[in-house]
């Protein structure tokens, strides 16, 4: 990769000039496919997607399996005209990616704001939470049993049709609580002042959200208007609700702490979002 945030990259193919970059530090089931697509839609704010859960099938479609290469297609790739850039970051696998992405700058011994720095111009901070845990352990559930992550996704999964599990369920209520612990840690440690968002108000009105992430990044919105409808849509439906309800009869009877679910309850969300 070259010095600078422009010039030619290994292939011989230019590197966009990139003078602002965001990081949308997130947890699985959290609304961040969508995000990414309304962000994207504005055309101002870079192409964000999930370019580091798992390379090969990017490497593939790319057709390069060498990471430094693959990291200057994400930076070609994740930036718009306007030279901004956007990714999103999972906190499970943000400790596998630090290394790489420190060896490819020559920071062996950085800490993760330098090596971040170093790697995308100019970063800013986006922090992308769910309060309601249990509908995202349930979500992420039927996601990694049917390998449906997006609406437009079909059931591939070895169990199209799974079953309530709790013990699988609560497993993932309470990584999605520790992930997010483990994001505020980093960010309290390392003095950095993300800009908070929740999947919730995402529901409630993407519009507004992508606005406030343009104004955080001190981005003039665009002209054009929002689409009619957007391609990602709420997953959720009348088993999702059924299996929330199982799960805080059965936390309830074993006295799993009752913080897991949101307080005052939440107003359903409206379509538009996955999850």
């Amino acid at each position: 990769m070259t010095d600078s945030p422009s010039g030619q990259s290994r292939e011989g193919k230019e590197v966009p000039a990139i003078g602002l970059s965001y990081l949308i530090c997130t947890t699985p089931r959290s609304g961040s496919n969508f995000l990414c697509e309304v962000l994207q839609t504005t055309g101002v704010a870079g192409r964000p997607d999930e370019y580091f859960w798992h390379p090969p099938i990017w490497e593939e479609a790319w057709s390069t399996a060498e990471f430094e290469t693959y990291l200057e297609r994400v930076l070609r790739t994740g930036t718009s005209p306007n030279g901004v850039f956007g990714v999103k970051l999972m906190w499970f696998y943000l400790d596998k990616l630090l290394p790489r992405l420190a060896a490819v700058a020559g920071l062996a011994d950085a800490d993760p704001p330098a090596i971040l720095s170093a790697t995308f111009p100019n970063p800013r901070y986006i922090w992308l939470t769910r309060r309601d845990k249990v509908r995202q352990g349930t979500s992420h559930y039927r996601a990694l049993k049917t390998n449906a992550w997006r609406s437009a996704d079909r059931a591939t999964g070895a169990d199209a049709d799974p079953a309530f599990d709790f013990a699988a369920i609560d497993s993932l209520v309470r990584q999605a609580v520790a992930d997010d612990q483990s994001w505020q840690r980093c960010f309290r440690q390392h003095g950095i002042d993300p800009l908070g968002l929740t999947y919730e108000d995402l529901a409630a009105d993407p519009g507004r959200v992508a606005l406030q992430i343009l104004r955080h990044l001190e981005i003039p919105p665009p002209a054009s208007p929002w689409p009619p409808r957007w391609r990602h849509q709420r997953q959720a439906d009348a088993r999702s609700d059924d299996w929330a309800r199982q799960y805080d009869a059965l936390a309830t009877a074993q006295t799993i702490d009752s913080a897991f679910r949101p307080a005052p309850p939440l107003p359903r969300a409206g379509e538009g979002v996955e999850g």
